[in-house]
């Protein structure tokens, strides 16, 4: 369901963040000298706040910076680095605060186009086809007020044709002279003004019901910021609307059409905090092609507080993020800071980013999908076309890490507090070093996401095709691992590919849990195919009773869910260029069991 709304107030907690490797050096934090949280400011490398902003995002309300200092004695402060509480939102919004011509689609329940107080903020982020509404003006681009973009602001005096009090793009939906019956610009979409409705297969994208989930993802990414509300992540960029159901839950068919109308309309970014009910092939298909145009599928892991897989988001190359919500710290207290999984929000092995918000994965979804808006608006400031593999290698890589089961100074691990009056234990979800099932590879950090991106600090590219996700093999044969690795900003690259037991194997160096199946070093020209082949005998030798067994937890006696569950992963390291000594990385989760009483030929896989 939708949400409160949520301030921008989306800043960073301290956290164990070492183990990434974009944005180099010390942070900003580090250049002020003594912590003085009266005077805070971004450093002496960084552009000043661009623009008006409403108050919420008024940088010396918020006083953020970066989490990656590595001075402790900033680690240790009572102040949590000036209060730094989430993404590190606000000085990200130094160096971009999105492009005009970054578009960001929309697939969800559809805009509440007749709701003033949401129009406030939706109606000039809204995409207009420019080939199917002409305005009254003839600049060739429809600029005809010279601000420097073309919305609904340029046809002038509208009619108010949805009675909401204001001019908006279903005004021009509603208006004959323009939606004129003729598919203007040749597209397969008559009258597609600005959407589609794939619900009812009309040209507009009118949440009928007034659900208002998907009005709410558009402001998380997109709203405007002009001070009469909430503040999208990326609010220079656009929203294109496409509905594909009534509410969050669709089908996957509607789906998949929606991702590939919005690929024809232009849009860079795809974001979807949907659960669909049945999963076509035209499903993987359709995000397939948005991953092989850059183009990058932002996707909710669902908000059933499960870590069973949710679809569209677990099926291959989305990025999917939950939601991290306040805690309050173990450094100081009475201080809040996003490092809690939300109690609505999925968690599992699928689990790629975290990302701070106050309800559950669909916040978390929407304004993600902004923060990659964000991004490909600082790459194209710099010239710069990203594949939409290098940008989930800079969200990962850039992410700090959180990570509750490594006792340090500043972290008592999971001694936290005794809880209500002492008698209900705080539980964390168990964490570890780099990637995990809870938080994944962290919770994002904007601020240092956006740097990497300013300085070309663009990591390599690793991409894991086969196995699939959540595949299952039994203990005969081998497990074939196919991908692309490569490094097109280095001069040379090294990979291996590596498999572990366990749902959350930990990382090197800390065991010898990861078993590297293959490892070659300086090469030039990307690779794709087969990466490595492993012996399933192996993997199943490193499994309960050789995954054929059903062992039980002593203190339960049931077994364990994950008994069967392997990690692979490809690991690329660049030498070289403006990309040297950076790592991409790539992990899946498989199941490898041996039943026997399985019917002959299955597990199968239907296309």
């Amino acid at each position: 369901m939708r949400r409160g709304k949520v301030v921008l107030a989306l800043v960073a907690v301290l956290v164990s963040s070492a183990t990434t490797i974009v944005g180099g050096g010390a942070s900003d934090a580090a250049a002020i000298g003594a912590l003085d949280c009266t005077n805070w400011r971004y450093g002496p490398a960084d552009e000043p706040l661009a623009g008006s902003l409403p108050s919420e995002l008024d940088r010396n309300s918020y006083k953020t910076a970066s989490a990656r200092d590595p001075n402790p004695e900033l680690f240790d402060s009572p102040h949590e680095q000036c209060g730094q509480k989430g993404p590190a939102l606000d000085p990200a919004f130094g160096i971009t605060q999105g492009r005009d011509d970054v578009l960001i689609a929309v697939l969800d329940s559809g805009i509440k186009w007749r709701d003033a107080g949401a129009m406030h903020d939706l109606a000039t982020k809204a995409f207009v086809n420019l080939g199917e509404a002409r305005p009254p003006c003839n600049a060739p681009l429809g600029d005809c007020n010279g601000d420097g973009r073309f919305d609904v602001a340029d046809f002038g005096a509208l009619t108010d044709r949805n009675a909401n009090g204001l001019a908006d793009p279903e005004d021009l939906i509603l208006d004959p002279t323009v939606a004129n019956g003729v598919d203007d610009d040749a597209n397969g979409y008559v009258d597609d003004i600005s959407g589609w409705d794939f619900l009812y297969g009309d040209n507009n994208p009118l949440d009928v019901p007034e659900y208002g989930h998907g009005t709410g993802e558009a402001q998380d990414s997109t709203a405007a910021a002009n001070g009469t509300g909430d503040v999208g992540t990326c609010p220079r960029c656009r929203f294109l609307p496409v509905r594909v159901s009534d509410s969050f839950i669709g089908d996957g068919a509607r789906f998949a059409a929606g991702v590939l109308f919005a690929l024809d309309s232009g849009a860079d970014v795809v974001q979807e905090a949907l659960g669909a009910v049945s999963n076509p092939p035209q499903a993987q298909q359709a995000i397939d092609a948005a991953y092989d145009r850059g183009v990058v599928v932002v996707a909710s892991m669902a908000d059933e507080a499960a870590k069973h897989p949710n679809l569209p988001s677990s099926l291959e190359h989305t990025m999917s993020v939950n939601s991290v919500t306040q805690l309050e710290s173990p450094f100081a207290a009475g201080v809040h800071g996003y490092l809690a999984l939300n109690g609505c929000t999925n968690f599992g092995g699928r689990t790629f980013v975290s990302i701070p918000s106050g309800s559950c994965s669909s916040e978390a979804t929407g304004r993600s999908a902004g923060m990659v808006g964000l991004v490909l608006s600082a790459a194209r400031d710099r010239g710069l076309t990203l594949s939409a593999n290098e940008v989930m290698q800079l969200v990962r890589a850039t992410a700090d890490d959180v990570d509750f089961a490594t006792p340090n100074a500043h972290d008592p691990a999971n001694d936290f507090d005794p809880g209500l009056d002492g008698l209900v234990p705080t539980m964390r979800y168990p964490t570890a070093p780099g990637w995990d099932a809870t938080f994944g590879y962290g919770r994002i950090n904007v601020y240092e996401l956006l740097k990497a991106v300013r300085d070309g600090r663009i990591p390599p590219v690793a991409d894991i095709t086969s196995p699939r996700w959540f595949d299952v093999f039994d203990t005969e044969g081998n497990l074939r691992v196919t991908g692309t690795v490569g490094a097109p900003r280095a001069t040379s690259y090294d990979y291996r590919v590596e498999w572990a037991s366990g749902l959350q194997p930990p990382p090197h160096p800390a065991t010898d849990a990861w078993h590297v199946a293959a490892e070659h070093s300086n090469l030039r020209a990307p690779r794709r195919g087969q990466l490595a082949t492993v012996r399933l005998a192996d993997i199943a030798a490193a499994l309960p009773e050789g995954g054929t067994g059903i062992p039980a937890d002593p203190a339960t006696n049931r077994p364990d869910e994950e008994r069967y569950s392997v990690r692979v992963r490809v690991v690329v390291t660049a030498h070289g260029g403006p990309g040297d000594g950076l790592v991409a990385e790539h992990q899946k989760q498989v199941f490898v069991h041996d039943d026997p009483q399985l019917v002959a030929g299955y597990p199968i896989h239907v296309e």
